[in-house]
């Protein structure tokens, strides 16, 4: 008896989009794909893939497509550019809970969270939505605080308390490329408590505001 693949279509969301781009282009190396439960449990666990490899954030693809092992389904970006495809080999239920509490710092742990080569200033820190993030979205709440008399000027590190987002200015000058973030401590440093992020050259267009190159 032969298996029967069904062919289907999904529309990505904007976050979605540009996880499948960076897949796609090598810029969540070692990632190949979308990971599956053994993976996402053990990064959410361990901050480290089924494989071994670091990797401190989940990186899924979720859907209340109606679909089956062996389909084949035709996926599209969030402003309707077709991406390509892709053949379901796995259907399973992230527990949101677990991920926002191990992933996202919604425990009593506070972290020192350092910026390597650059210099920041603290602008304002904020709750979020813990239920909103479950579901992938991250959604702001409550009034901006802004930092404490001890926390002015620049520095390389700065508490990010639990169930907070802090947002900082950041001044990159004369560089652009991979940079990395890491909490400063000990035992979570070790471990590979790290995040790579990449910083873009400007566009300065006489006839309008500045932009960043848009990736294709």
């Amino acid at each position: 008896m032969t298996d029967t693949k069904t062919e289907l279509s999904l529309t990505l969301s904007e976050r979605h989009t540009a996880d499948f781009e960076m897949i796609a282009n090598g810029g969540f190396a070692p990632l190949t794909g979308f990971q599956g439960s053994e993976d996402w449990r053990s990064v959410c666990e361990t901050m480290r893939t089924a494989s071994a490899d670091y990797w401190p954030i989940p990186i899924t693809l979720a859907s209340d497509l109606d679909c089956a092992v062996g389909d084949v389904v035709s996926l599209t970006s969030d402003e309707g550019k077709p991406l390509g495809r892709l053949t379901v080999e796995e259907i399973y239920e992230r527990d949101g809970r677990k991920e926002a509490e191990q992933v996202y710092g919604t425990t009593d742990d506070a972290h020192p969270m350092h910026l390597h080569l650059v210099q920041f200033q603290i602008l304002h820190r904020q709750g979020f939505n813990i239920p909103a993030m479950q579901s992938g979205k991250l959604e702001l709440v409550g009034k901006l605080r802004m930092p404490a008399d001890n926390e002015a000027g620049w520095k390389d590190t700065a508490v990010v308390n639990p169930g907070d987002v802090l947002t900082i200015l950041v001044r990159f000058e004369g560089y652009t490329g991979r940079y990395v973030f890491h909490c400063h401590m000990l035992e979570h440093e070790d471990n590979d408590m790290m995040r790579p992020y990449e910083v873009v050259p400007v566009v300065v267009r006489r006839d309008g505001p500045a932009t960043t190159p848009k990736v294709d």
